[in-house]
């Protein structure tokens, strides 16, 4: 049916059609209610209230504020915003609730990937907005990214107390590359004991550091920086501080304080694990070395600039020292001594056959220096010797081939010799005896003793020193 303009007190009462008997009631303050489904356009001036019980399906032009559902959609025309939740928006779009949430769906996407929300918190401590995903059953959330009101974002974090704050079960939870260039992808990660830092494209653990802050490279620690600086280890432990060298994860080699890598205190310490000694090296070549016994030795003959004088340091221990430097005596064969000795024999008098007198004890001593050895000695003896040939005493080096030297004898109480004779004791050639002969002043020829001339009188003492040629 179609209405024509008639009275108000004619409309006051309904319009009924075939139907129904009062489908479009005008009141008297010229509101209309319809029974049932109207549809209709207004061409004439924007009306200020329309009621719809059902559900209105479509709503076209019109100016004006547009309040629907008591607040639940909201338009704003002074402002041009829309507020959900409120009737007075602020911004272009404003979402009020209690749990206020923006969703977005893909529909026909992914099962359990489609539902994506933003949703504003405002219980304490949790200030901030929320980006997570939802299931498609909408009972369970996955919280991606909390970004809080002092503006910290948290990744896997619902609170983050830093600027950026990533929580995550993940083996790698941050990665980097860099792009435009042939760059490697870096990894952060970590577990219980270390925090890593890895070549994600090669797949490379390039650094390390424990929970207690000691760090670990897996290529070396390298800087290009200029200043002086190159490298500054601060520590504060009491008992000092140190770097530790280590191979497969054990302990090879140590710098640092004795109180924490060797013994004593006040002391700084080179320290090499047993079985390892230490080598210097310059231009890519060994210079010394300090071996396991301790053995300070340079790798060659070399000459060092010590105290402004240019000194040959040699490897005394295989090399010896050198005297070089000094001025030559004619007939000079060497100038290096290449040994020292200290030590003792028991000198006792020895014949071939015969009878040695009873209860000899010898004490000597020994200093050998280069190839001259110089000597001393004490026989005792309780008793007269008998007979045999060539009395002699052994000593502990051989002579050599080309000079007998002598010996000086010291106290004699109890060896008899020829009367108005010369007593000696001459150390023979290439071997390692001193014979013990007299001779007259003559001149004419010598005489060997024997255990014969070993008394049983006087102290009983024979004492000796000199000194001889070795080759030993």
């Amino acid at each position: 049916m179609a209405l024509q303009k008639v009275s108000r007190s004619l409309l006051n009462t309904g319009v009924a059609d075939s139907s129904d008997a009062t489908a479009i009631t005008i009141d008297s303050s010229e509101n209309v209610t319809v029974t049932g489904t109207l549809a209709a356009t207004l061409s004439t001036a924007a009306q200020p209230n329309i009621t719809s019980v059902g559900t209105l399906t479509a709503l076209t032009g019109g100016t004006g504020d547009l309040n629907w559902d008591s607040g639940t959609l909201f338009v704003d025309s002074s402002a041009n915003a829309v507020g959900i939740g409120t009737t007075s928006p602020y911004t272009p779009l404003e979402v009020a609730a209690a749990d206020s949430i923006i969703r977005l769906t893909v529909t026909g996407g992914v099962a359990n990937k489609s539902r994506y929300e933003m949703r504003a918190i405002g219980a304490s401590g949790y200030e901030g907005l929320e980006f997570r995903t939802a299931n498609d059953a909408n009972n369970s959330y996955n919280v991606l990214m909390h970004l809080d009101y002092d503006g910290n974002v948290g990744i896997g974090a619902t609170s983050p107390g830093y600027p950026l704050e990533i929580s995550s079960t993940a083996t790698v939870s941050l990665a980097y590359q860099r792009t435009g260039f042939s760059c490697k992808k870096w990894g952060f990660n970590s577990d219980n004991s270390f925090t890593y830092w890895m070549n994600l494209t090669d797949n490379v653990l390039a650094l390390s550091l424990s929970n207690a802050g000691l760090l670990s490279t897996a290529g070396g620690l390298a800087t290009t920086q200029t200043t002086a600086l190159a490298l500054d280890l601060n520590g504060t432990h009491s008992g000092g501080n140190y770097i530790a060298w280590k191979k497969a994860g054990a302990a090879q080699f140590y710098i640092g304080s004795s109180n924490t890598v060797g013994a004593g205190s006040g002391y700084y310490d080179l320290y090499a694990i047993s079985g390892y000694g230490l080598r210097f090296f310059t231009g890519a070549a060994q210079r010394w070395s300090i071996n396991t016994s301790g053995h300070f030795t340079p790798n060659n003959q070399h000459a060092y600039d010590i105290g402004g004088t240019n000194a040959e340091v040699r490897n005394v221990y295989a090399q010896g020292i050198s005297f070089a430097s000094n001025a030559n005596a004619s007939g000079m064969t060497s100038e290096l001594l290449d040994d020292y000795e200290e030590g003792n024999f028991t000198p006792i008098f020895a014949c071939a056959g015969g009878t040695a007198p009873s209860s000899q004890t010898g004490t000597g001593q020994y200093t050998k220096i280069g190839d001259v050895v110089h000597i001393t000695g004490q026989i005792a003896w309780n008793g007269a010797g008998n007979g045999g040939s060539n009395l002699r005493i052994a000593i502990p080096f051989n002579v050599i081939s080309d000079a007998r030297a002598g010996m000086a004898i010291g106290l004699n109480s109890g060896l008899s010799y020829t009367a108005d004779y010369t007593l000696h004791l001459v150390p023979e050639i290439n071997t390692n005896v001193i014979y013990i002969v007299d001779s007259p002043h003559t001149g004419a020829g010598h005489n060997h003793l024997n255990f014969s001339n070993v008394k049983n009188t006087g102290s009983k003492l024979f004492s000796f020193s000199g000194s001889f040629h070795t080759r030993d």
